[in-house]
């Protein structure tokens, strides 16, 4: 099994949308990878304040800059693909960054899917998705991610890596909350862009058993010493 252990020479490139790939670059920064993000233009600044810490080896580079993409692609050991809504990654973005000749070095692909096994994926949870919360996962688009990941492996292939497919159902997340920022968190500036207070959290439970509550959001809050406290179920 190809390993990309941690280093200042292991370099990790993060393609993909939403908070899950802002989080994800952040983890990889701080285990001790060489860190870039594929980002869209214009949209570093923000990203960067999500992160909330300046002293990471994390670079962000704009989709439109081909010399410094391609520059990073060479000496790529391994991507991370994760988006953090019901869609996938672009197959042409996909066929451009894993590609022999543009990412030679490749030794491992992990991506995020959402192709489950489709039990206790009902009336309830549709129902649940349609009036309540368009989070909620309900594998309505598995097919997407069947050809996603038909992708991941054809391409992993032609870069002679190996794949690892991640899979999961409905996503929540939060910020760090109250100041000072937890190194493993994003910034409170989540928090204000979801419309909770800076001292909340969101956590999701599914109850696939349940007819009447297939998902669940747990709200917590998260005080100054990093302990969590019940605070609603939504």
């Amino acid at each position: 099994m190809a390993v990309v252990t941690p280093s200042e020479s292991s370099t990790v490139g993060i393609v993909g949308r939403g908070y899950i790939s802002v989080v994800t670059a952040k983890l990889a920064a701080l285990a001790g990878y060489n860190t870039w993000m594929l980002c869209p233009p214009g949209q570093e600044e923000t990203i960067a304040s999500l992160i909330g810490d300046d002293s990471l080896n994390l670079e962000f580079i704009d989709a439109t800059d081909a010399d410094r993409l391609s520059t990073r692609l060479s000496n790529t050991d391994a991507f991370i693909v994760a988006v953090d809504d019901d869609s996938t990654m672009d197959e042409g973005v996909l066929n451009y960054v894993l590609n022999r000749e543009t990412s030679p070095n490749v030794k491992r692909v992990v991506a995020m899917s959402r192709n489950l096994n489709g039990k206790d994926m009902g009336f309830f949870v549709k129902a649940s998705k349609i009036s309540a919360n368009k989070e909620v996962w309900d594998n309505s688009k598995s097919a997407d991610y069947k050809k996603f990941e038909d992708v991941i492996k054809r391409q992993t292939a032609a870069v002679g890596g190996e794949y690892t497919i991640v899979r999961v159902g409905t996503l929540k997340g939060g910020a760090c909350g109250e100041e000072p920022l937890l190194k493993q968190y994003l910034s409170s500036k989540v928090c204000s862009i979801c419309c909770f207070p800076p001292q909340f959290i969101l956590f999701t439970f599914d109850f696939p058993k349940s007819k009447f509550h297939p998902n669940r959001t747990l709200v917590l809050r998260n005080d100054k010493e990093g302990h969590h406290h019940l605070a609603a179920f939504v």
